[in-house]
């Protein structure tokens, strides 16, 4: 939350892991699955709690390159 307008800001990783999970029809759990994480966390990366740390980031960009078959 911005302490300045009491806004809630969504961060750009928010929307794209979202719009990844919705372009491969992934649920959170699925995700959280072939990143090794929990479906927590990915649920925390969604709502802007967390930032997924650089393996998993990495592993994003993977699936967003080439789909999920890429790091199975």
């Amino acid at each position: 939350m911005d302490a300045r307008t009491g806004l809630h800001q969504v961060q750009p990783n928010q929307i794209l892991i979202r719009a990844l999970r919705a372009r491969f029809h992934l649920s959170q759990a699925v995700l959280a699955a072939a990143l090794n994480t929990s479906s927590s966390t990915v649920r925390k990366w969604e709502v802007g709690d967390k930032r997924p740390s650089g393996p998993s980031q990495k592993l994003l960009n993977l699936i967003d390159r080439k789909g999920l078959e890429a790091v199975l």
